[in-house]
C-alpha cells in the first residue's frame, strides 16, 4: 500500500495494523507499507462489524469521549457553574 502519508492512505494502514491473526505487516519502506495476508477463508465471515477489532477500538474510543464530556456537563450543572458559561 503506497501513499500512507495521505488520510486514506493512513486509515487503510491503521486498519490493517488492528486486525490481527488477518494481516501482518512485512516491511514499511518510507510512505508505503507492505501488508501479507494471514487469515485463511474468509475474514469476516461469523463477525460482526462491531465485534471486528479496529471498530471495536473506534467504538470504545468515541464512548469514552462522550462519557467524558457528559461528565463534565453534569459537574458544571451540578455546580452551578453551567448558568456562567451560558450567560
Amino acid at each position: 500500500m503506497d501513499d500512507t502519508q495521505i488520510l486514506s492512505g493512513a486509515l487503510l494502514r491503521d486498519f490493517l495494523l488492528k486486525e490481527e491473526g488477518r494481516w501482518v505487516l512485512e516491511k514499511k519502506l518510507g510512505k508505503t507499507s507492505i501488508f501479507r495476508r494471514i487469515a485463511v477463508g474468509s475474514i469476516t465471515k461469523g463477525i460482526g462489524w462491531d465485534k471486528q477489532p479496529y471498530n471495536r477500538i473506534i467504538k470504545e474510543k468515541l464512548f469514552s469521549a462522550i462519557y467524558r464530556k457528559t461528565k463534565r456537563i453534569l459537574y458544571l450543572i451540578y455546580t452551578g457553574a453551567i448558568g456562567k458559561l451560558l450567560k
